[in-house]
């Protein structure tokens, strides 16, 4: 009598876990189910952290260049040299180095115009000079420029320097190889001047900026 309750609760034990693992099975087809030719899975959303820093003269901030590879662009303002630089697959150094001087770009466009007027006593226009000490803040953007140079493909993210004298914002582009990361062929090269704009208003008049 006593081996046919034990058997019997053995049986109902081994029932109970069977039914336990199908309905387990049951509730995870439901929740990947299929709707159409697309499998319903909870998708996490992606998100970059974009660190930046600064001391005295010195303007630092990442970027990414492509997927999970980034870029860190220093600037600094005594001289407006802005350098990106990339890490090697391996860490040990710098596989990747670009620049680009922002105070030469910025001077460019800020080149005075010619003061001539048709009126002997009318005003001159204003000149459109550089600032004594150019003072530059900077970041990063994602951009959908696709545009293609040779072998290199633009970075997925921008880097915005704006001189805040002046207003005006330079936007660089990174020119991507990937090809020279993954075979760790060293790359210098200039970072390309997309843009430059005004973006804020200047701190000071046009004709003040002497």
């Amino acid at each position: 009598m006593k081996s046919r309750v034990f058997r019997f609760y053995i049986l109902s034990a081994c029932g109970a876990c069977v039914l336990t693992g199908i309905l387990a099975a049951a509730m995870t087809g439901w929740m990947l189910r299929p709707e159409g030719s697309v499998t319903m899975q909870r998708q996490l959303p992606t998100a970059w952290a974009m660190g930046g820093d600064r001391c005295d003269s010195i303007v630092m901030c990442s970027g990414p260049v492509e997927g999970g590879l980034e870029a860190v662009y220093v600037l600094d303002m005594n001289t407006g040299m802005l350098t990106a630089n990339v890490l090697a697959k391996t860490l040990n150094g710098i596989q990747a180095k670009y620049g680009a001087n922002v105070t030469n770009d910025l001077g460019m466009f800020l080149k005075p115009r010619t003061t001539t007027t048709s009126k002997k006593d009318a005003p001159a226009p204003p000149k459109i000079d550089m600032p004594q000490a150019p003072k530059y803040v900077m970041t990063t953007v994602a951009h959908s420029y696709s545009g293609r140079a040779g072998n290199t493909i633009p970075a997925s993210a921008a880097i915005c320097v704006t001189e805040i004298n002046t207003g005006i914002m330079l936007v660089y582009v990174l020119p991507w190889s990937r090809q020279a990361h993954t075979q760790g062929t060293p790359v210098q090269a200039a970072l390309m001047l997309k843009c430059v704009d005004r973006v804020i208003k200047p701190q000071v008049e046009e004709q003040e900026l002497k």
